[in-house]
């Protein structure tokens, strides 16, 4: 598949979160006038974690459109259930841990970890 734009439309896919198996994008999208697919790292990335409370803090304005967000992370949800409880986000987390849709929407990684921090 080509990489994602925006405005596109998805193929419908299942995923995990910390705390359901098995949820339906398309169920999830449901009640959304928009959804904005995220894709970060790791939960324990210190960048990544900095990216999760700056869209905590500024969720009320993504929700105030009828919009929603959903995280995709690289982790795995037993581990993050462990580390949070529901509720603790305003979003939903995706669980990826094999890549399947980092690879399927070709989100490849940084060249480095310079460049990942670099202001540009």
């Amino acid at each position: 598949m080509a990489k994602i734009e925006a405005g596109c439309k998805l193929a419908d896919f299942s995923f995990n979160t910390p705390f359901e198996s098995d949820v339906k994008l398309s169920e999830k999208a449901k009640g959304a006038k928009k959804t904005i697919l995220l894709f970060l790292r790791y939960y324990g990335c210190t960048l990544c974690q900095y990216d999760i409370h700056q869209f905590t803090a500024q969720y009320d304005k993504i929700a105030a459109t009828g919009g929603q967000m959903l995280v995709v992370l690289q982790s795995d949800p037993a581990k993050l259930a462990g580390q949070m409880k529901p509720g603790d986000l305003p979003f939903d987390i995706v669980c990826d841990p094999e890549q399947k849709l980092y690879k399927k929407f070709e989100i490849a990684p940084a060249e480095s970890k310079a460049k990942m921090a670099d202001l540009k």
